[in-house]
């Protein structure tokens, strides 16, 4: 099965109306693999955005959207690939992007995964996502060849030095 890029306007249309749009046209019959990579395809030509979403216009701290559609940074664009390809319509679509960038189904800046090895990594590991097979990939020798850096990330003052 061939997986393709459905072309749909993005101009003048609310990121809703993209989403329900996409979901009217995703194939039904696609493994959970083919529909990740379709639902990938469907963003390949949005334009990079540093830090593009937030809470929503109810955030305390980030009135940025709490999705969209019209542009990405890396871990919002993974974020949205993944939330869609678990989501069955818009609706669970908003529930499963809340649950992969929150700690506990919180939507709010301070239970946000921030941090990728020290919040997002272990949380969405922790909620069946994705695994760590890091430790699963080796060289020729069969050995394996990550190492480890360790740091000290200190959230709190990060939070309180943040404006």
């Amino acid at each position: 099965m061939s997986i393709v890029s459905i072309n749909i306007s993005y101009a003048n249309q609310s990121d809703d109306v993209v989403i329900q749009n996409l979901y009217h046209f995703l194939p039904k019959s696609l493994s959970p693999i083919q529909k990740t990579l379709w639902w990938s395809q469907q963003f390949l030509e949005q334009p990079y955005q540093l830090g593009p979403l937030g809470e929503g216009e109810q955030g305390l701290y980030d009135q940025s959207p709490l999705y969209k559609t019209t542009g990405f940074d890396c871990t919002t664009y993974l974020e949205t690939v993944i939330a869609l390809s678990h989501a069955t319509d818009l609706r669970s679509f908003k529930s499963q992007i809340i649950n992969l960038r929150y700690k506990n189904h919180n939507a709010t800046y301070l239970s946000r995964n921030h941090f990728t090895s020290l919040d997002w990594l272990p949380n969405n590991e922790r909620k069946g996502y994705i695994k760590d097979i890091t430790n699963t990939i080796l060289n020729k020798q069969k050995k394996t060849i990550y190492k480890t850096a360790l740091a000290i990330i200190d959230k709190g003052a990060w939070i309180e030095k943040k404006t």
